[in-house]
């Protein structure tokens, strides 16, 4: 009984401070966003363009420093729907990959509001 007592106090102590731990490697780790054909991957969430559950709303291009993307996503949950905006930098020298991105997001969303250039 003591050794089991013993063993829970350890994994206890163990794993009190895994979620801070996990947070401080978070954001160690580089950003990181993939836009593809179906949708875009960013922070270890995948957001379709367009699905039942979601689909993109709205894209614009904020030119104030950072320069970044503002995708805003429509979700429903079954009760109730949200909106869920994404906010994600351009890297330097990869400004020229917007008139591109928002060519493509026009062809994929014709519904949504694109303002990227």
């Amino acid at each position: 009984m003591a050794f089991v007592l013993v063993l829970a106090g350890c994994l206890n102590w163990a794993t009190r401070g895994a979620c801070e731990r996990r947070y401080r490697r978070l954001l160690a780790a580089p950003a990181q966003a993939l836009f593809g054909d179906e949708g875009l991957f960013c922070n270890g969430e995948f957001a379709p363009w367009i699905l039942s559950g979601s689909y993109l709303v709205e894209a614009a291009a904020l030119h104030d420093p950072p320069a970044r993307l503002s995708l805003v996503f429509q979700t429903f949950n079954g009760s109730s729907s949200a909106r869920v905006e994404k906010r994600i930098p351009i890297p330097q020298g990869r400004e020229s990959d917007v008139p591109l991105l928002q060519q493509k997001l026009r062809a994929k969303c014709p519904k949504a509001a694109i303002r990227l250039t």
